[in-house]
């Protein structure tokens, strides 16, 4: 039941931030936080990572629908096998980060993204929560799996 709560949780944060950071008005971007590590921005995007195949947002669309597919199906699948807690929680992460960039992908038709920090390689890219809760997942699974 946590890891159910966890992904849900997962989604629904992440869901609430965008709703919070769609309806600031444009000029309010960007904003400096965090003692400028942290840059609030909002960038709508129709495409995959870094905007990949924002020209075809119904193919993206599909896809992600499938890949969401796969991994929810394999995480409630998981959850029935006793033990595996940390690939269960990464899991769970993935499922939830990827159910809330799915949900912008039918409500909005598009992702929000609405932070980025100021390093060298990676000032250019915007993020989302959901995209962190991704990352996080995948790295959580990965050590689960290995263990």
């Amino acid at each position: 039941m946590f890891h159910i709560l966890l992904a849900a949780s997962a989604a629904l944060l992440d869901q609430r931030l965008k709703d919070g950071i769609e309806a600031q008005p444009a000029d309010t971007f960007p904003q400096s936080i965090a003692d400028g590590k942290i840059i609030l921005k909002r960038v709508h995007n129709p495409g995959s990572f870094l905007n990949i195949g924002a020209k075809h947002p119904g193919a993206v669309r599909v896809g992600t629908t499938g890949v969401f597919s796969f991994f929810l199906l394999y995480f409630l699948t998981l959850l029935r096998k006793p033990g595996r807690r940390l690939a269960k929680t990464g899991l769970a992460l993935i499922v939830g980060g990827s159910a809330s960039n799915l949900c912008d992908r039918f409500r909005r038709g598009y992702v929000v993204d609405y932070f980025s920090v100021p390093f060298r390689r990676i000032r250019h890219i915007v993020f989302n929560l959901g995209d962190l809760f991704l990352f996080a997942g995948n790295l959580l699974y990965a050590l689960g799996t290995l263990w």
